[in-house]
């Protein structure tokens, strides 16, 4: 037999072989490349470009597999087509779909280009980490990836089409549901001539082709960063754009999409992002600039909104927020017990409007917003949600099992606020779900500490459990309520807000509750972690040991295991 440094050839190979079966085997078998929780594609972090594709689907569809995470995905091969990913931390994956008829996809992140990944493969694969990254700064940060532009986007020359799937992302750090603020708010400043028109993200949207004022707006935020987001089209022009006063860039707008082709079809795009800024309050200004594209027909700026990139890292900065959530107790809960400093009902009676709260908590807890478009709300009743007070207004005393719900499109739900100071503080709340998966998020208007996120899925009731202070006083924690999921076989789940309650100091009790908060994601294993920077996975294969035909052999036979149950996309 022969032996090399005393070992044989075949103890040789057979190790050669596991090394082989450890490595990344590239487009055919893409894999998550670190530990990490992992997050649907309903998180309220993801912000998904709107409008009409041409096939009777707003921007990104929504469907279930199977084989995806969580039973669902969001799908798109609309031109343009993109999605934005909020998160705090230092590592990043998005996990997607590969097929016969996928296409290339431009990734940006923070705003620069860190490539393409090529989504193509001859059969389905699922749940294909498509692009990782991992050393980043420590902060709030935005992912996007975007499908190419009208009307030859990028794809595989092997490729039938050019859709991209949205299953999930991973990351270590935490994701950060954010509220994009629509320029019809009262905190933007405009000035010149603005036309305002609906919009399903931020509520409202605007545009002008004014440039003899100019028109502007300027938008105030507090964090490290900004966004803005609007409608790249081909009737758009430059916008200009000022941070803090001072001239940063132009940004050209065009989208070679022209109206008379297809219009409306890119909304709620992401324009311009600025990150790394000192944390801080801060101004950002768009100016409808003097000069437009040779190819567009117009010098119009349209925009959709405004998103702030809160001052937070996975390490925290001066304030803490955290959560758990248990079962509610089918026997209700005592307002004026559990509520010391201030407590909210929503739907006495079942009736959508009524609000009842501590008649001296001196309306700490706000009353609920509606948040994002397509909502559809009322109010019901149920025994197994039953609250009781003996110190409320305006009615003094009672029991009740009411509660208000909101069954609208996907993202859509309600969201209240109470105040947060450097002082710890416990808000408990009661919600629930039907035949749907509804996501709580609490965020601080300072950024101090990382955002609170958590899914359940109903039907069924549960407690939250939230402890918070700011770095700073005079600060909000604002809570949102969001129906992110429908069960199989159902399109009309809702998510349900029955009671709040707010307590000073952080010993927090449901009355009931208690136990490990309800996970919201799934922490998974590689056999091999990421090195630092950027990972394109969709288009890397390694074959180190190819020529050794036993290897080869075995690899065909493992690609074709792993694809063997996989279905058309």
């Amino acid at each position: 037999m022969v032996r090399f440094e005393g070992r044989s050839i075949f103890a040789l190979i057979r190790r050669a072989l596991l090394v082989f079966l450890l490595l990344p085997l590239g487009v055919a078998s893409a894999h998550r490349r670190q530990s990490a929780p992992m997050y649907d594609d309903s998180n309220p972090a993801i912000v998904y470009s709107q409008g009409n594709n041409g096939g009777g689907v707003n921007g990104w569809g929504s469907g279930s597999d199977p084989g995806d995470f969580g039973g669902g995905e969001h799908y798109s091969n609309a031109f343009s087509g993109s999605f934005v990913v909020h998160f705090s931390g230092t590592d990043f994956q998005w996990i997607g779909k590969m097929g016969p008829n996928f296409g290339i996809a431009s990734v940006f992140m923070d705003g620069q280009s860190v490539g393409t990944v090529d989504s193509y493969s001859p059969t389905v694969l699922y749940q294909q980490v498509l692009y990782a990254a991992s050393g980043l700064a420590d902060g709030a940060h935005a992912f996007e990836a975007r499908i190419g532009d009208y009307p030859s986007p990028d794809r595989n020359p092997s490729s039938s089409d050019c859709y991209q799937v949205m299953d999930g992302f991973a990351t270590s750090g935490t994701p950060l549901n954010l509220p994009m603020i629509s320029p019809q708010d009262a905190s933007v400043t405009k000035i010149g001539t603005w036309t305002f028109g609906p919009n399903i993200l931020s509520g409202a949207y605007c545009w002008s082709n004014d440039r003899s004022t100019p028109a502007s707006l300027t938008f105030p935020f507090s964090g490290t960063g900004v966004e803005v987001y609007g409608h790249p089209e081909g009737e758009d022009g430059m916008m200009d754009v000022y941070i803090d006063g001072g001239y940063v860039t132009t940004v050209d707008e065009f989208n070679p999409l022209y109206d008379s082709i297809l219009s409306d079809s890119n909304d709620d795009s992401l324009l311009y992002v600025a990150t790394g800024l000192p944390a801080g309050n801060h101004t950002i200004q768009v100016v409808v600039a003097q000069s437009h594209n040779p190819n567009s027909l117009d010098f119009y700026t349209q925009i959709d909104g405004f998103i702030a990139l809160p001052a937070t890292s996975s390490s925290g900065g001066g304030g803490a927020l955290s959560g758990s959530s248990a079962g509610a107790d089918p026997n209700g809960y005592d307002l004026t017990a559990l509520g010391t400093s201030d407590w909210a009902h929503w739907g006495r009676g079942g009736v959508f409007g009524n609000l009842d709260d501590k008649a001296s908590g001196g309306g700490q807890i706000s009353d609920v917003s509606q948040v994002g478009g397509g909502s559809n709300v009322g109010g019901w009743a149920d025994p197994s949600r039953t609250v009781t007070w003996s110190d409320g207004t305006p009615t003094p005393s009672g029991t009740d099992d009411g509660y208000i719900w909101s069954n609208g499109s996907l993202g859509s739900g309600y969201s209240f606020t109470v105040p947060a100071g450097t002082a710890p503080q416990t808000l408990l709340v009661f919600y629930g779900a039907s035949t749907a998966t509804c996501t709580i998020s609490a965020h601080l208007s300072d950024g101090s500490a990382p955002d609170y996120s958590n899914s359940n899925t109903g039907p069924g009731a549960w407690l939250e459990t939230l402890t918070f202070q700011a770095a700073t006083d005079g600060q909000v924690l604002t809570v949102t309520l969001l129906k992110t999921g429908n069960n199989a076989g159902f399109t009309d789940g809702s998510a349900d807000l029955v009671a709040a309650m707010l307590q000073s100091g952080s010993g927090g009790g449901g009355g009931g509750g208690g136990g490990a908060p309800a996970s919201a994601s799934l922490s998974t294993t590689s056999t091999k972690a990421p090195s630092s920077g950027e990972t394109h996975c969709g288009s890397v294969g390694v074959d180190l040991l190819a020529p050794l035909g036993i290897l080869w052999m075995f690899r065909v036979v493992l690609r074709r295991r792993r694809a063997r149950s996989a279905l058309e996309g």
